[in-house]
């Protein structure tokens, strides 16, 4: 139904409650990001973290990260996206909240239930003028090896450390890989 925020997903026939809080999915997010993590734990703890109960067999495996994925992505077909990341949770945490608190009129933080979609959806509507869009801009410029205009030079210069993300590595490059590959 449009506008319906899921709270289960069906595998093999059955429906799987989840963890759909915007909390419990960023961790899976940031577990993504963890370069200490295999891609066979990072897929662990997505299911672990998403499924309330995940008993899946060797048969519906496949089908529960696909599900997982799915939600994750906001319901949305994946898309290819772009080799460097723009943004990485744990380095743009506080930027983040303060543009998504911003749009949601209040610390989002305080609410663990906002679900996240609902969360996605905020993220979608942060201002352009906001100081993690023009983190992103400017990232996003850098990626493309586009000029950056005056003003975004000088911001650049006075904010490198905030604005510069380290490049992915190859266990990144290979995650992103196997992830497109079940989808």
């Amino acid at each position: 139904m449009i506008g319906d925020l899921p709270r289960s997903l069906t595998v093999g026939g059955e429906d799987y409650f989840i963890r759909y809080g915007f909390k419990d999915c960023l961790n899976i997010m940031a577990a993504f990001e963890d370069e200490e993590l295999t891609d066979e734990e990072k897929i662990i703890v997505m299911l672990d973290v998403l499924y309330e109960t995940a008993d899946f067999t060797d048969e519906n495996i496949e089908e529960a990260i696909e599900k997982a994925v799915w939600f994750l992505s906001g319901g949305s077909p994946r898309h290819e996206k772009e080799e460097k990341p723009l943004s990485r949770l744990e380095k743009d945490e506080q930027l983040i909240f303060a543009a998504v608190n911003e749009v949601a009129h209040m610390d989002i933080r305080m609410d663990p239930d906002i679900h996240y979609w609902t969360y996605l959806s905020y993220i979608q509507s942060i201002s352009s003028k906001s100081l993690f869009a023009s983190v992103v801009r400017i990232r996003e410029k850098l990626n493309k090896g586009e000029k950056l205009d005056k003003d975004e030079k000088k911001f650049y210069k006075d904010n490198k450390e905030m604005i510069d993300l380290r490049e992915p590595t190859e266990e990144d490059k290979e995650f992103k890989d196997f992830i497109n590959s079940i989808i």
